[in-house]
Order: structure tokens, then C-alpha cells, then sequence
């Protein structure tokens, strides 16, 4: 983990659940940057606006299509360059 005054890079997968919501919200407030996984894309693009800058990507996608869930993981790590927290 990072020291407190640096802001953390942090994958959050089934980003659109109201517990990985939150958490999104309460890292954002940390000016920590995100990478938001999760299936509904009008969720996800609604959570990505509401939560502002600090989201460096997003994928959505059937987590049922194991292929997807690869290039969703090497996306975000490019996007974020590496993830402190998943």
C-alpha cells in the first residue's frame, strides 16, 4: 500500500453492486484512481460520470465469457499502469 498523501491505483470488479459503489465513492474522495469492471454498461457509464475524473477506464462485459475477462484485466493494468488494490 502507498503512503496516505499518494492516491492509489485501484481495479474494482461487479463495479456497479451498491458495496463496490460505495467503495468507489470513498476512494474517489481519496483522489485514488480507478479502473471500473462490471456487465451493465448504462450502470457502469452512469457510476463512471458520477464519480468524475479519477476513472482512468471502464469495460463492460458477460462475465460469462471467460475470453472477455482477460482483456478486461490487461485493459485496466495498461489504463492504470499497475493496481495496488483489486
Amino acid at each position: 500500500m502507498k503512503e496516505d498523501n499518494l492516491s492509489m491505483n485501484i481495479l474494482i470488479i461487479g463495479a456497479t453492486s451498491a458495496v463496490a459503489q460505495r467503495y468507489a465513492e470513498l476512494c474517489a474522495a481519496r483522489n485514488d484512481r480507478l479502473y471500473l469492471i462490471a456487465r451493465n454498461g448504462d450502470k457502469l457509464a452512469a457510476i463512471r460520470e458520477g464519480l468524475g475524473e479519477v476513472v482512468v477506464g471502464d469495460k463492460s462485459f458477460d462475465f460469462t465469457e471467460l475470453s472477455a475477462a482477460s482483456g478486461a484485466i490487461d485493459d485496466a493494468f495498461e489504463s492504470l499502469g499497475s493496481v495496488d488494490v483489486a
